[in-house]
């Protein structure tokens, strides 16, 4: 094995400005192709009773930017819900009363009559996708920042892509003393460079190559994004992305309003026309995980508040939703009743495209 491939498991830089109702920022070491950030939160909560923070008041909204250009947004406790669907090796972690180092345990405090606990939960951001069968498409995955030089095309010797991740620190009085750290798992291989191949494949998947000889990114995008409905017949037709492949969407329903069916068109063609509860045991015949169902606060995942639309089921992701195949793409979704009082679902979109285009 190259040692350009091997791959190396360390401290990242530090998380700076972990300020209460602030954004953190982890700014990323250039010249590395990242498959895996971890993320180590701590923070106090105080409460009538011996109370665990949960994991979205350790860690907020995280948003992923290359080049100051956000490519992957989620909320922490959706990202968990979905990596932990894939697989439950990828959940995240709690590690109740114990420090920001992992090693120190922390002691209850009490001021008021509230307790006051510390303790820090762990949170992966895959960048390459762990769950795919095979170690190649893994690392397909990953997210490169250089790339080498080439006669052809015009861009500089050492061309770098930066990548940031910016996180949300709760602003919650109920929550002191934040405090997080990260580590992260890299090789030194270099991003391609588009060849006459290549190009091919990526028009079949829906992206728009650049010039011959010239870098590109193509990695998982993610789109977080509301939808309001007003009744229990939801259709979509705008999406915030355009190209690229669709791999899949995530749907987080209010309490009680879940999803029951849904039908994806292209071009008014069925894709897909299923029960929720069909669509779940398709996932688990290709793998997925049978054990996600308890999700934070007893929320059930696969029978109530999260509905999963995979298109992709193997290691290549042209085999997913192309976007080059149809000019319109419409979802159709059915909820079991419409009573919530906050009437909006928030989508989660993953989409493989070219992290080089703004």
């Amino acid at each position: 094995m190259s040692l350009k491939t091997f791959p190396i498991f360390r401290d990242a830089p530090p998380v700076v400005n972990v300020v209460q109702g602030q954004n953190a920022t982890l700014d990323l070491d250039d010249g590395w192709r990242y498959h895996c950030v971890r993320l180590i939160a701590t923070v106090t909560k105080d409460a009538a009773l011996a109370t665990e923070p949960t994991l979205d008041e350790a860690i907020g909204t995280i948003v992923c930017n290359v080049n100051a250009d956000p490519k992957r947004t989620h909320k922490a406790s959706l990202l968990n819900a979905i990596q932990k669907g894939w697989s439950a090796q990828v959940a995240a972690t709690l590690y109740s009363k114990t420090a920001n180092d992992l090693i120190t345990a922390t002691v209850d405090g009490a001021a008021g009559g509230h307790v006051q606990r510390t303790s820090t939960w762990v949170l992966d951001v895959w960048f390459s996708e762990p769950t795919r069968d095979s170690y190649t498409a893994r690392k397909a995955f990953a997210w490169p920042t250089s790339w080498a030089n080439k006669a052809i095309g015009n861009f500089p010797a050492n061309y770098t892509a930066h990548i940031q991740l910016a996180i949300g620190v709760p602003n919650d009085a109920s929550l002191t003393n934040p405090a997080m750290r990260a580590e992260y798992m890299a090789d030194a291989v270099q991003g391609p460079l588009v060849d006459a191949n290549l190009a091919a494949l990526l028009q079949n998947a829906g992206i728009s190559a650049p010039a011959v000889g010239t870098p590109i990114m193509p990695v998982t995008h993610w789109y977080q994004f509301p939808e309001d409905y007003s009744s229990s017949a939801l259709v979509i037709r705008k999406w915030p992305f355009a190209g690229g492949t669709i791999q899949e969407i995530d749907l987080f329903c209010q309490a009680g309003d879940d999803v029951t069916a849904f039908t994806v068109l292209a071009d008014n063609v069925i894709k897909r026309k299923t029960t929720k509860s069909s669509a779940h045991q398709l996932n688990e015949a290709w793998g997925w995980n049978t054990g996600y169902g308890a999700g934070m606060a007893g929320i059930d995942y696969v029978f109530a508040d999260k509905a999963t639309i995979p298109f992709d089921f193997d290691d290549d992701p042209a085999s997913a939703l192309s976007t080059a195949d149809f000019s319109t793409l419409e979802l159709d979704i059915t909820l079991n009743q419409a009573v919530a009082a906050n009437k909006s679902i928030t989508f989660i979109a993953q989409v493989y495209r070219n992290a080089l285009l703004v």
